[in-house]
């Protein structure tokens, strides 16, 4: 890989960083912005796949450490899945379920975040 596509990467967990940071402070969902890595590595515009559309996370550095799509096996799968039963009214927010399942997923993006710099720093 490219340290020009590793920097770019960098910059994109970074920016997807804050938006954690921010649901952490307790800033509604609707109200941060969208995951910066979904908006350039999950778009129409995302170099072509197998099937022949863009939706796959292709180059996303999520998707290149997991393997899998839609950042499932990672810890925001959980969070997700939580938000949504409670949006639905199938579960009741607990502001210690919601804010454990927002560390998770600060604490994977920090380590994939520090493994990143690593291999820039090889690069």
């Amino acid at each position: 890989m490219s340290s020009l596509t590793l920097l770019n990467q960098i910059i994109h967990v970074s920016k997807s960083l804050i938006k954690w940071e921010q649901l952490l402070a307790g800033v509604d969902r609707r109200d941060v912005p969208y995951c910066r890595l979904c908006e350039i590595y999950n778009t129409e515009e995302t170099p072509t796949n197998a099937k022949g559309d863009g939706w796959d996370c292709n180059g996303c550095p999520i998707y290149e450490d997991t393997g899998r799509i839609y950042c499932e096996g990672t810890p925001y799968a959980d969070w997700w899945n939580y938000i949504t039963d409670v949006e639905a009214g199938r579960i009741e927010r607990i502001d210690m379920i919601y804010k454990t399942l927002i560390l998770n997923e600060l604490s994977y993006l920090r380590k994939l975040l520090s493994n990143l710099i690593g291999e820039q720093d090889r690069v």
